[in-house]
């Protein structure tokens, strides 16, 4: 057996290993193939997905700019009632204080005549006067 007679078997071996491997590669690249339209349909769905996405978050921001508004507004408003029941607390408790000084008789007016006579001066006579009394007496 010559050595062109080795090398021709090497060479056939050589060959049935390419074309084995021929045939695995060809597999791979099916199935890379048949993944590839598979891709492309998961790619359409992502598409779809991100367009409804970007949908949403444009009705998002519209919606929250209109409650921005609203909330701004009922804001407003709202300062102008505390703003107005702050005024009213005042007004009661300068009148209250008033009140107060005018039962206890620590006021700078004195008491009309009639209280005096009816032993109404410096402390409350009636019941009711006491308790108003004990009541501005209280701490708020």
């Amino acid at each position: 057996m010559s050595a062109a007679f080795w090398l021709e078997v090497a060479v056939a071996v050589l060959l049935l290993a390419t074309i084995a491997y021929c045939f695995v590669l060809n597999r791979r690249l099916q199935e890379l193939r048949s993944a590839q339209s598979d891709m492309a349909g998961l790619m359409r769905d992502f598409t779809s997905a991100m367009q409804q996405a970007e949908e949403g978050l444009v009705e998002l921001r519209a919606l929250g700019r209109e409650l921005g508004g609203e909330l701004d507004d009922r804001i407003g408003e709202a300062r102008g009632l505390l703003d107005e029941l702050n005024i009213m607390v005042d007004s009661g408790s300068g009148l209250a204080d008033r009140i107060e000084q005018g039962l206890l008789g620590g006021g700078a007016a004195s008491p009309p005549q009639h209280e005096a006579a009816a032993g109404g001066g410096a402390t409350p006579t009636s019941v009711s006067e006491r308790e108003l009394a004990e009541a501005m007496r209280r701490p708020r």
